[in-house]
């Protein structure tokens, strides 16, 4: 259920600070580092199971946390 808000392009409830989603941008940036962390600075685990996976968990808690501080 979208309200028309959805097509605002300023000031809707969808529309983040100044449009920028800030703790998507986090996420973003944040799981970047922790594949490259995982990837190269641990290549046990990277053979072992993918470093994919757990980015993928770490990049939803960031998320989760950070959009929760916006409510």
């Amino acid at each position: 259920k979208y309200s028309d808000d959805l097509f605002k392009l300023k000031g809707g409830r969808y529309w983040f600070s100044n449009g920028w989603n800030w703790p998507g941008i986090a996420a973003l940036i944040g799981g970047t580092i922790f594949y490259w962390m995982i990837a190269y600075a641990f290549p046990q685990i990277r053979q072992n199971i993918t470093a994919a996976l757990p980015t993928i968990v770490f990049v939803a808690l960031i998320y989760r946390i950070g959009m929760s501080r916006l409510e």
